[in-house]
């Protein structure tokens, strides 16, 4: 790995600038103004530091822990989500964790890196298991599940009045 891509060795303004270049330049290309962002494999330290604290006030939420199934709502922090980034995962993996999820009235996460092979990645077979189950579960009771992009749950999340708020990391 070359040195301007270490986070060992880019310091945490570094970081968030460069971040910030990013947003920029994605504005350019779909003229969006709010964005989430999601810790590149888990990271939270650039040469030791945690740096959400600096990009926090950029984003409308951040994914920043493991896990995938948010734990408690009403005490989630939106710049600490958890998200699952499964691999070699079935599909009836991937269900259970949305299951997991309905049955505690919470929230799961899940960011795919690969399809059908390449770096953590889950067969196309598991990836079509997960919407064909979330279809025919929409359908039948959206009081219990509903899927929307991260930004769209996380923008009714914070609408909420018990959530938490802040720019940025607790």
């Amino acid at each position: 790995m070359s040195a301007e891509n270490d986070l060992d060795k880019t310091s945490a303004a570094q970081l968030a600038a460069q971040i910030r270049v990013g947003n920029i330049l994605l504005q350019g290309v779909d003229g969006r103004q709010e964005r989430t962002f999601t810790s590149p494999c888990g990271d939270l330290l650039a040469a030791g530091e945690n740096y959400l604290g600096r990009i926090g006030a950029d984003f409308v939420a951040i994914k920043s822990a493991a896990g995938g199934v948010v734990a408690d709502m009403t005490t989630l922090d939106p710049y600490g989500v958890s998200v699952a980034a499964p691999s070699n995962a079935t599909g009836a993996q991937l269900i259970e964790l949305v299951q997991r999820a309905a049955r505690a009235g919470t929230m799961a996460n899940i960011t795919f890196h690969g399809l059908a092979g390449g770096h953590l990645g889950v067969s196309r077979l598991a990836h079509e298991d997960l919407p064909a189950h979330l279809s025919a579960h929409l359908s039948a009771d959206r009081d219990v599940c509903w899927t929307d992009t991260f930004i769209g749950i996380m923008k009714h999340v914070k609408a909420r009045p018990a959530a938490r708020s802040g720019p940025g990391p607790k």
